[in-house]
C-alpha cells in the first residue's frame, strides 16, 4: 500500500494550503492547482483525501465542496469514493445529476426549510458532486441552495467540462456567489470577495489553451504533471525538447501496451472474433463511434462467438441499465463490452484487460481517454486500434501529437 506519484505531490500541497487558510486572520487565498496525469493514476483520491481532512472538523453542515464532472456515471463514482472516506464522521456527500431522479428529490437531499423562520434553510450535506447542467438547474430553481460557504471547487475531467461549459455553469456559479473578476490581487479585491475557495482542476488531457483556462479565473495556479523519467540525459538537458515533453501533454501509464493494425472495414469484426476465440481475450472494452454501430457490432460478434457474452452500451440506455451492464462487466460476467465514448471519461472500470478502438478516435484526447480505461493503478493493459488504409496516416499523425511512438 502506497500513494501514487500524483497523490504524493498533490495531497500535501492541498493540506498545506488548507492549514494556511484556517490559520489566517485575513482573507488568505489558496493558490489554485491544475493536475495533468494519466488516467488511472489516482487523481480522484488526490483530491478526496485532503478535502475530507480539511472538512472533518466542521461543526455545522454547509456545502463546502463542489465537484463538477461531465457525466452522470462519473458523478456517482466520485460521490461513492467520498462516502467511503467519510464513514464514521458527520460529513455527508451527495451526487446531483438528474437522469431519472426528479429535481424535488435532490432538493430534499440537499436542504430543508427551518420551521417558523421565513425563507431560511439549512444544508443537509457538505460535499456535492454534480454535472454542469444539473448544477445550473439547482442554482436557478432550488430555493435556499447556498454555495457561499464553498472552500473547494473541483473540476474533474476539466478539459471536457471547460470545452462544453454546458449551460454556462461557471457564469451562474459566479453570479450566485456575487463574484467580480479582478485583474490583480489587491486590498479592494479581498474586501469585495464574498467567497474564498480553492479551485482544483484534474484531467489526463488538461488544456494548455490560455483562453480556456482564463475563463476559470484561476488564482496563481500551480501545475502538477507527469513526466517520463526514462529519458536519456541528453534529452533531459535539452531545454527545448524537455519543454515539449513537459506538461505531460498527453500522459499515459507505463504499464500500457499500445498497438494498431491496418485492416479493411469489412474484416474488422473477423479480427475481433479471432482475438476473442483464438487468443482468448477477455474483459475487452471496444469503442465505436456511434450507438448504432455499437449495437450492430455487438450482435455480429455474438453471432460469430456464440459461447461468449457480448453486450453493448451507449447513452441511449437508461442510467440504471448502464450501471447494471458496468457492474456485470466488472464482475467478469460480460466478456466484451461494446460502447460509445460515454464511458471513456474518467470512469474507473476495474480489471479492463484490453481496449479496442473499432475506428480511430477523431481527436487525440479521445485516444488518450479510451486507452486510459486499461492499464490503471499499476495494472497491465493493452490497447489496439483498428485502422483502414485510408485512416492510417491521420491516425499516426495523432499518435505523434500525443508523443506516442
Amino acid at each position: 500500500t502506497h500513494f501514487f506519484p500524483v497523490q504524493e505531490a498533490v495531497i500535501p500541497w492541498v493540506l498545506k494550503q488548507t492549514e494556511r487558510t484556517s490559520r489566517s486572520t485575513c482573507n488568505f487565498t489558496s493558490r489554485d492547482i491544475c493536475v495533468s496525469s494519466p488516467t488511472g493514476s489516482g487523481k480522484t483520491l488526490a483530491y478526496v483525501l485532503p478535502i475530507v481532512q480539511g472538512l472533518i472538523n466542521r461543526l455545522v453542515p454547509r456545502i463546502r465542496c463542489l465537484v463538477v464532472v461531465p457525466v452522470q456515471e462519473l458523478a456517482e463514482q466520485v460521490a461513492n469514493v467520498f462516502r467511503n472516506f467519510i464513514k464514521g464522521s458527520t460529513l455527508r456527500a451527495v451526487s446531483i445529476t438528474g437522469g431519472k431522479v426528479p429535481l424535488q428529490i435532490e432538493q430534499e437531499l440537499l436542504l430543508r426549510k427551518i420551521k417558523g423562520v421565513a425563507d431560511t434553510y439549512e444544508s443537509l450535506v457538505d460535499i456535492v458532486v454534480s454535472t454542469p447542467g444539473r448544477l445550473v438547474e439547482h442554482l436557478q430553481k432550488t430555493e435556499g441552495f447556498n454555495l457561499r460557504n464553498l472552500k473547494y471547487l473541483v473540476i474533474d475531467e476539466a478539459d471536457r467540462v471547460i470545452d462544453g461549459i454546458q449551460n454556462d455553469w461557471l457564469f451562474y456559479l459566479e453570479k450566485h456567489l456575487g463574484q467580480e473578476i479582478f485583474s490583480s490581487l489587491s486590498l479592494n479585491y479581498l474586501r469585495k470577495r464574498k467567497s474564498i475557495f480553492q479551485k482544483l482542476l484534474f484531467s489526463a488531457t488538461l488544456s494548455q489553451d490560455p483562453e480556456k483556462l482564463k475563463r476559470l479565473n484561476l488564482f496563481q495556479p500551480i501545475l502538477f504533471t507527469s513526466t517520463d523519467k526514462n529519458k536519456e540525459a541528453s534529452e533531459v538537458n535539452n531545454e527545448k525538447e524537455e519543454r515539449i515533453e513537459y506538461l505531460g501533454k498527453f500522459t499515459m501509464p507505463r504499464e500500457l501496451e499500445e498497438h494498431y493494425t491496418v485492416v479493411e472495414s469489412y474484416f474488422k469484426p473477423i479480427v475481433i472474433a479471432e482475438l476473442l476465440s483464438s487468443y482468448r481475450w477477455r474483459r475487452v472494452l471496444c469503442f465505436c463511434k456511434s450507438a448504432a454501430e455499437a449495437s450492430r457490432l455487438s450482435k455480429l460478434i455474438s453471432f460469430l462467438c456464440p459461447s461468449l457474452k457480448i453486450r453493448d452500451m451507449s447513452s441511449l440506455l437508461q442510467k440504471s441499465a448502464r450501471n447494471l451492464v458496468l457492474q456485470q462487466f466488472s464482475n467478469g460476467e460480460i466478456d466484451m463490452l461494446v460502447s460509445t465514448d460515454v464511458i471513456a471519461r474518467g470512469i474507473d472500470i476495474p480489471q479492463v484487460n484490453y481496449v479496442i478502438s473499432y475506428d480511430p478516435p477523431k481527436y487525440v484526447r479521445g485516444y488518450v481517454h479510451r486507452a486510459g480505461r486499461t492499464g490503471r493503478a499499476g495494472m497491465l493493459g493493452t490497447v489496439l486500434t483498428l485502422t483502414t488504409p485510408s485512416q492510417i496516416v491521420p491516425f499516426t499523425q495523432k499518435l505523434k501529437e500525443a508523443n506516442r511512438n
